[in-house]
């Protein structure tokens, strides 16, 4: 953890080691927890981790290509597998 301090104006000054994790001038969600903490996140975060997992799925032979099809049979009780064919 690292302790800094919010400035009149309210700025805060990020600590060195985590300016490479939020750049001056980076987007962020601020958010508080149940226990009152902040929880401060890069908008970029999401997206890019949406883009790197992005057709994970695409082109497996165990998925069913039909998404109503597989949900259909889950919700059965059948197997994802047993619903793309």
């Amino acid at each position: 953890m690292a302790m800094t301090r919010i400035s009149p104006r309210y700025t805060l000054k990020i600590p060195a080691q985590y300016r490479d994790l939020l750049r001056a001038g980076r987007n962020v969600a601020i958010q508080p927890d149940e226990q009152g903490r902040l929880i401060i996140t890069p908008i970029e975060s999401p997206h890019s981790v949406l883009l790197a997992t992005f057709g994970m799925w695409a082109n497996r032979d165990d998925m069913p290509s039909d998404a109503v099809a597989a949900t259909d049979a889950l919700r059965q009780g059948g197997q994802a597998a047993e619903a793309g064919t």
